[in-house]
């Protein structure tokens, strides 16, 4: 059965060893939004090639081969170092030039990525098995690991979502035409 994971630093990148498509349904389903999740998961078949789990590439290049924009692969990338998942290295030329972000996964991530793993061979399930099985042993895997962000606590106010604050700003916009323009008084000798 699962317990819960303590985290040990003397965990090294070469104890965890994952092909790209492993990787890859790991961070699919580790809770990232669904266009970082893809973005990332396209990524981690690069970073699965490599001994300590890294992308170094452009996000130019990454929006080119996944589809998505620009400012979308750095959503992507800045939800998942938010979370615990990457992190990052600001890479900088010998001339003061900014060069393409180095991210790793992190050693949290991938214990829950070896974590899942194992609990896959346990159940006697594949990646490539019936999704809601796999779906269902990695959803109860994730609840062991705490590298993603906290919910919100139930006190806290939401912020306004983008439809309330334009309801009302047009709201107050009619008052102030209404302001502007004072019903037209009765003139006193047009009365009968």
């Amino acid at each position: 059965m699962l317990a819960k994971v303590t985290f040990l630093s003397c965990i090294t990148m070469s104890d965890f060893t994952f092909s790209g498509y492993e990787l890859a349904c790991f961070v699919t389903h580790s809770g990232l939004s669904r266009s970082a999740g893809h973005i990332l998961s396209q990524c981690a078949n690069l970073a699965a090639t490599t001994s300590e789990y890294f992308i170094h590439k452009p996000h130019r290049l990454i929006a080119a081969e996944t589809g998505y924009s620009q400012s979308t692969v750095v959503r992507a990338f800045r939800e998942a170092v938010n979370k615990g998942i990457l992190s990052v290295e600001i890479v900088i030329g010998d001339h003061r030039e900014r060069r393409a972000n180095l991210y790793r996964f992190t050693p949290s991530f991938l214990a829950f990525a070896q974590q899942a793993k194992n609990a896959l061979i346990e159940s006697k399930l594949k990646i490539s098995s019936a999704a809601t099985k796999v779906k269902a042993v990695l959803a109860k895997t994730l609840a062991l690991f705490n590298f993603l962000s906290t919910p919100p606590c139930q006190n806290d106010t939401p912020s306004p979502c983008q439809d309330d604050v334009a309801i009302k700003n047009k709201k107050s916009q009619v008052k102030k035409k209404k302001d502007q323009f004072p019903a037209v008084p009765e003139r006193p000798d047009s009365k009968n």
